[in-house]
């Protein structure tokens, strides 16, 4: 029987993906790659729920109004700035109105949808919070049972059973904690075991840093525990937060009172005294009562007098809500790292309309428009219009905004308070929103995805996930469309426009087998075939007339308008045709999105026909503007340079097209099908041996393979007419499966029923192979380029990329507002998080801790960074300046780098500015100076000088590369460089006259004057007296340069104390009996390469006791150096290409010696050879006499790691220090912030070294 006759949409289960691909898993943190599949795929469900519930439960609870809010309704409230406000204060301008504020809260809180918001919130947060313990291992299978047993007890009260005498039975006590004896903090709770004091149990400990639920032995381990975390004064800051605020006094008066005591404040525990989720929302109420009585006592008359004890008076009228609301009830539009129970957010101060300052809580909840709202398509930028007024939508929900003529900027608004805080906002101009306070650098993966704007809406989390795999899309591409207001990826973009018009192709393919008239546009030509073949089986007369119609007639109209009545097919019918339907109808709208009327693109997409509309504009905005007008052009023909940008594109697009065909199987192409065989064999259980051909056609060219073949293999195959068979030598095992999983189908039917049993499928699960090789083929995304033939990009070829994880110009709620925020927060602003490293919390301490070691003012230090900052702005002004997109896409990459470098001595780190760009036109401006730089590389730069104020911004510099071809002057400031240590300035032209300025450069060690790009390289003696000044000197390198030494300057190098190292291969130099005199008092050197230059009489290296390395090929020499044989450290020494007309006794006794035997003279070869092999050498073989210079490159690579490193040859590929941010995401911290001020550079060289 034929398998056409099974469902082609064959509605397949979506098994949860056990194998991640490394894009997918780039920033999951290592808890959750142990995680198993089924934890994986709860957690996703739970996540999904909890991050819905949570919000839902705070746009309830946004309708409050803080005590702060009260007050200030009143007509002569006047304050203007809450920042030190005073319960007098709050008295002298609300009066006793605030008395009231208690009776205003009542009513909400017997709102029943409130209550139901915070209990399904705070039960989603604790099954959130409960699985995630026990993937970390917080949890045992002991405090598991418990849980479990709770989760299920607020399961039955939500559906109004009455779990609470379980609860309160002697099986599962539910506890909380109660502080100084009195002080109930009812959101800390313990789930035990049983009732006895020594049973396990389970504290929750909503938000805590590391674990906010894990088990204990027993109660008295975590009151242990929890006593020795309160000795933390963080922790005590951090555990304020479930103290009711007329406890705040005691609390700390109790902490302070036990601080040198050996017991501790007194903890203990109390019974819970009703079901869960009841006890979660009455206590809630209670503490925020119990606060807002407090709070309003406190401006009283008979309450001013003990005012003066509360702490943060003025931070708790704006905050009191959120610290009693608990668990369930957080703000944000996003996580931002925090965990499902941690509900409190930081305030941030902003700006109202009026001019007053105050603390927002960085939550949009209060200005959604609720109800219904009749949004229509959205335009080009994500804006709407409802009903005359321009909205957004963040996460599914509509916002009003306005334009802001001053900040040039839009801004939310609300239309129900008048002196509400207006969020600035960013946008891409693409539709991706967020406001300016929001963290995009702490955003998930799929909240990255999510907030991309109308183009994801209407897709699943799990289907954006799969797009985003398959585009190779990575995080940090996603969040440079908040940072930096980039475009989404192309490649992304493409694919979300495919997977939409495959949605609505779902929709006609259902209306068509339903026997209901389609849309405007859907009728395709197979359809008239399609629907005669209907009317045939059904008997009836056709439902159509296509009649005979000349090229200059309109097409026909559709077989099927809305007021006819189709026939409704039968099934073998729809069967046997979704498959063309399908690929006819998608591909007519797919062509209709490629219509476009630039000629560039039309000539770009002439030469690159596979490649589709949204990456061709995107490619063409990165080529050269001499190749966008030869496109435009088409005369002219095409540019050579032009395949670097859409070669490589191609391949991308070839990737994620058969990638496509394992996230929906009706997208399938061939390269599709030839990775699915080429994974077979990675199928846990594949036999060895197993062979298995795929075909275009029967007996049709082969298209893959696995396993070794021959004539007689089983092969699967298509006809284009009939669907998948699949054959052996012998029979067709499977046959006219025209299904969209047809082709997994007839590999199974071709390996077996017992080699498909073998790797768990049956015959009849296809979907299930196609989801596990769909997996292995997402996992390994180089493998998978391998076995379709494709190249493998290799990144570290390339200089690495910075893309900032924030904007470097956060708006922060405004202009003049970043003094009112802590310290902390305010150099965290400054760091735009670029690269893989983010200033946290901990490291901006480590700052602050520096400066106090450092005795520097530290206000007045973040005030003179904060105004650095605001002085980088204008590299923006020359990033606009470029000549094309090319040198733009150029200086701005090249501002990034200088950004990065500037902050990076907030993290006390060492770093290199790497300005190597053959697009870079010129230099970057520094406004600022750069003390975190230590290396400096600029490379194929065309710049001909090096102003004096770029050198002047980096005065902690030891390491400068400066290989631009064109660079011929050099600044003065380069000798005051006063921890300048290593200088190259290969395949430059600059000359040895233009380099007086480094006798300054007392502590330079290494010159490096390679392949110099210039003629008449002459020096004299003052030139070499210059450069080699430093007492250190010690590595002085000038090879394959054409090179001329006046008289004098072999004595002058003979003077240098410290020099070590010689090179001066292959410069053609002429050394005379003066030069060669010279050189034999040069008694310090261990390293020594003449070769490639003239020696008009041998070298005397008696006194070079310490030589370790010589090179003298193809010197000319026909003498013996005189003393060679008695060296005792030789490791190498290169004597190639040298005819000697005798060599003395001994002269043989070196391993090390790299020589030819026709180099030794015939009388003495014997005596030679005999003392070479005793010392365990030997002649070299005639292919290792080449005399080219390429050779020259690795001599003295023998030397122990006693010289000091011989200078490659310059390439734009090298890269002597790390090019960008630190190559680990959480690198080791530097060791004593002193050493950095004092630009001390050896930790950070070695973990530049470490990460290359």
């Amino acid at each position: 029987m034929s398998s056409s006759q099974t469902s082609s949409s064959e509605s397949t289960v979506r098994h949860f993906r056990t194998l991640l691909s490394p894009l997918e898993t780039a920033e999951q943190p290592q808890w959750l790659l142990a995680a198993t599949p089924p934890q994986k795929r709860l957690l996703a469900k739970l996540q999904q729920h909890g991050r819905q519930a949570r919000k839902a439960a705070m746009e309830h609870f946004a309708r409050l109004s803080t005590v702060y809010d009260y007050a200030r309704q009143f007509d002569d409230f006047g304050i203007k700035d809450s920042k030190d406000i005073t319960p007098a204060d709050l008295a002298r301008h609300s009066n006793a109105d605030l008395v009231t504020y208690t009776d205003y809260l009542k009513p909400y809180f017997r709102l029943a949808s409130l209550r139901e918001a915070k209990m399904d919130a705070f039960e989603a947060s604790l099954r959130e919070e409960a699985l995630i313990a026990q993937i970390q291992g917080h949890v045992q299978a002991s405090g598991s049972s418990c849980l479990n047993q709770v989760l299920a007890n607020l399961a039955q009260d939500k559906q109004g059973e009455t779990p609470s005498q379980a609860l309160l039975s002697t099986r599962h006590p539910l506890l909380h904690l109660n502080v100084l004896g009195s002080i109930a903090v009812p959101q800390i709770l313990l789930i035990c075991h049983d009732s006895s004091d020594d049973s396990h149990c389970v504290a929750f400990v909503p938000g805590h840093p590391q674990h906010p639920l894990k088990e204990y032995p027993n109660r008295r381990h975590f009151l242990a525990s929890l006593q020795r975390e309160l000795e933390n004064a963080e922790y005590q800051a951090f555990f304020e937060r479930f103290i009711p605020v007329r406890h705040h006094s005691a609390f700390w008066a109790g902490l302070h009172a036990t601080s040198d005591a050996a017991t501790g404040p007194a903890l203990a525990t109390a019974a819970v005294a009703s079901g869960l989720r009841g006890w979660a929302f009455d206590k809630m109420v209670e503490r925020i009562t119990d606060d807002a009585w407090t709070l309003v006592r406190a401006t009283l008359p008979d309450g001013l007098g003990s005012s003066g004890e509360m702490r943060n008076f003025s931070t708790l009228i704006q905050s009191h809500l959120m610290l009693g609301a608990g668990v369930g009830v957080s703000a944000g539009e996003e996580a931002e790292g925090r965990s499902p129970s941690d509900s409190i957010a930081p305030l941030r101060w902003v700006r109202l309309p009026d001019g007053s300052l105050e603390r927002w809580p960085v939550d949009l909840s209060r200005y959604r428009l609720r109800g219904d709202v009749e949004a229509g398509e959205p335009d080009e930028q994500g804006l709407y219009q409802i009903n005359g007024d321009t909205a957004i939508c963040i996460n599914g929900r509509f916002y009003l905004v306005e334009w802001h003529n001053a900040l040039k900027k839009w801004r939310i608004t609300s239309r129900t308070e008048e002196n509400r805080y207006a969020p600035i906002l960013e946008h891409n101009q693409h539709g991706a929103w967020h406001h300016s306070l929001e963290q995009p650098q702490h955003w998930s993966r799929l909240a990255l995805l999510r907030r991309l704007g109308p183009m994801v809406q209407g897709f699943s989390d799990d289907q954006l996930l799969d797009f985003a795999c398959i585009s190779g899309v990575s995080n940090a591409q996603l969040r440079r469309v908040y940072s930096l207001d980039e475009t989404p990826p192309a490649m992304l973009r493409e694919t979300l426009l495919r997977a939409r018009i495959h949605a609505s192709v779902t929709e006609t393919l259902q209306l068509i087998k339903e026997g209901k008239p389609l849309p405007d546009g859907d009728e395709v030509p197979v359809l008239y075939s399609f629907r005669q073949l209907v009317d045939i089986r059904l008997d009836r007369g056709p439902t159509y007339s296509r009649p005979r119609r000349s090229p200059g007639d309109a097409p026909p109209t559709g077989t099927c308008s809305a007021d006819q009545a189709c026939n409704r097919p039968p099934e073998d019918v729809y069967q046997e045709w979704v498959s063309r339907l399908n690929a006819a109808i998608f591909n007519h709208h797919y062509e209709l999105a490629q219509v476009n009327v630039d000629i560039a693109v039309v000539e770009l997409q002439r030469h690159y026909p596979d490649i589709p509309l949204t990456l061709t504009r995107f490619a063409l905005n990165r080529v050269r503007a001499e190749v966008r007008n030869a496109l435009r052009a088409p005369g002219q023909g095409l540019l050579r340079s032009l395949s670097e940008d859409f070669d490589p594109l191609q391949e991308d697009l070839r990737m994620t097209r058969a990638l496509e065909g394992f996230i929906n199987p009706s997208t399938a192409n061939w390269d599709t099908y030839r990775l699915a065989v080429g994974l077979l064999e990675y199928l846990q259980g594949w036999p060895p041996g197993t062979g298995l051909v795929l075909r275009e056609r029967y007996l049709g060219p082969v298209q893959a393979s696995v396993g070794p073949v021959h004539v007689d293999s089983t092969s699967v195959y298509r006809d284009e007419e009939e669907g998948w068979f699949a054959s052996s030598a012998h029979q067709v095992l499977h046959s006219q499966d025209s299904t969209a999983l047809g082709f997994y189908r007839s590999v199974l039917y071709a390996l077996g029923e017992s080699l498909s049993q073998g790797l768990g499928f049956g015959l009849n699960e296809p979907e299930r192979l196609y989801q596990q090789l769909g997996e292995l083929a997402m996992a390994r995304p180089v493998r998978a380029r391998l076995l379709l033939g494709m190249p493998v990009h290799r990144p570290w070829l390339t200089p690495v990329a910075l893309d900032p994880a924030q904007r470097s110009d956060p708006q922060g709620g405004g202009p003049g507002l970043f003094e009112r925020e802590s310290v902390a927060v305010r150099l965290r602003a400054l760091h735009s998080g670029q690269g893989m490293f983010v200033l946290s919390a901990p490291f901006a301490e480590d700052f602050i801790r520096e400066l106090l070691r450092r005795d520097e003012p530290v206000l007045e230090r973040v005030q003179q960074l904060e105004r650095e900052h605001h002085a980088l702005r204008s590299l923006q002004a020359w990033v606009a300046g470029g000549a094309d997109i090319r040198t733009r896409a150029a200086r701005a990459n090249a501002a990034d780098r200088v950004r990065f470098a500037w902050e990076s001595q907030l993290n006390l780190r060492m770093v290199q500015l790497d300005l190597t760009d053959a697009n870079l036109d010129e230099l970057p401006p520094v406004p600022v100076p750069l003390p975190a730089v230590e290396a400096l590389t600029i490379s194929e730069v065309p710049i001909t000088t090096v102003g004096d104020g770029f050198l002047q911004r980096l005065p902690n510099l030891r390491h400068i590369d400066l290989n631009s071809p064109t660079l011929a002057n050099l600044p003065q400031s380069l000798g005051d460089l006063a921890h300048l240590t290593h200088l190259d300035l290969s395949r430059t032209q600059v000359l040895p006259g233009t380099l007086h300025m480094l006798s300054r450069a007392r502590h330079l060690q290494n010159l490096y004057l390679n392949d110099m790009n210039v003629n008449g390289f002459h020096w004299t003696a003052q030139d070499m007296a210059a450069v080699s000044t430093s007492p250190v000197l010690s590595t002085l390198t000038i090879e394959r340069t054409d090179t001329s030494f006046a008289d004098g300057v072999f004595e002058v190098l003979s003077r240098a104390p410290s020099l070590v190292a010689l090179r001066l291969g292959e410069s053609h130099l002429h050394l005379g009996a003066s030069e060669v005199a010279a050189l034999a008092r040069m008694t310090r050197l261990r390293m020594l390469d003449l070769s490639g230059n003239t020696l008009v009489a041998a070298p005397d290296f008696s006194q070079m006791s310490d030589l370790e390395d010589l090179n003298l090929r193809n010197t000319g020499l026909t003498h013996w150096p005189v003393g060679l044989e008695r060296l005792g450290h030789l490791a190498e020494v290169d004597l190639r290409g040298l005819f000697f007309y005798s060599v003395p006794l001994g002269a043989g006794s070196n391993a090390a010696l790299q020589i030819r035997e026709e180099s030794i003279p015939e009388e003495d070869r014997v005596r030679f050879r005999s003392e070479l092999e005793a010392a365990g050498g030997d002649f070299l073989l005639a292919d290792h006499s080449s005399a080219s210079s390429a050779g020259s490159e690795s001599s003295g690579s023998g030397s122990g790691g006693h010289l000091p490193p011989r200078a490659p040859r310059c390439t734009a590929a090298r890269r002597p220090f790390t090019a960008g941010p630190p190559a680990s995401r959480h690198p080791a911290r530097r060791p004593g912030g002193g050493e950095f001020f004092r630009g001390s550079v050896a930790h950070a060289r070695a973990q530049s070294h470490a990460a290359g």
